[in-house]
């Protein structure tokens, strides 16, 4: 714990840093002393500005070396979402396609459906076209046959 001149002290303190400082205080004895047999919470005078200082370098260390612990994470999570946000731009870019696909298709078949029936009524007129030839040409033997007999008499 911090003794209550250094936690109201002038030094801008971060957790990590009260942690530290109030670790180190531990070792510092009440005569300012380390290492000597009566252990005080309650560091020197000219001790104190050290311990600060201390505390703030280890606070530093431990910032940069956290950040660079997380750069490498932070750079591949930010390039996978770039990938993930070219994906989805992807995605709906081929969904587009899709939805416009099925829209051509389903205009193919009623285009489909309409040549079909096209069809239908050209072999029905074809099949009529055949049968009045037929009885066209039977028509035009039997009248050939009477001029025939017509001409033999």
């Amino acid at each position: 714990q911090l003794s209550p001149s250094l936690a109201q002290s002038d030094f801008p303190l971060g957790a990590m840093t009260a942690m530290a400082l109030g670790a180190e205080m531990d070792l510092v004895s009440s005569k300012g002393e380390i290492g000597s047999e009566g252990w005080d919470a309650t560091p020197s005078a000219a001790a104190m500005p050290f311990l600060a200082l201390e505390a703030g370098e280890i606070e530093n260390r431990l910032r940069k070396h956290t950040i660079e612990l997380t750069e490498p994470a932070i750079a591949k999570t930010a390039a996978f979402e770039r990938k993930l946000h070219e994906v989805r731009l992807y995605t709906d870019q081929n969904a587009e396609n899709l939805k416009q696909l099925h829209q051509k298709l389903s205009g193919q078949e009623n285009l489909k459906l309409t040549v079909e029936s096209f069809r239908g009524e050209l072999f029905e007129w074809d099949k009529e076209r055949r049968d009045h030839q037929h009885l066209m040409n039977e028509k035009l033997c039997l009248q050939e046959d009477e001029l025939s007999a017509l001409h033999r008499k």
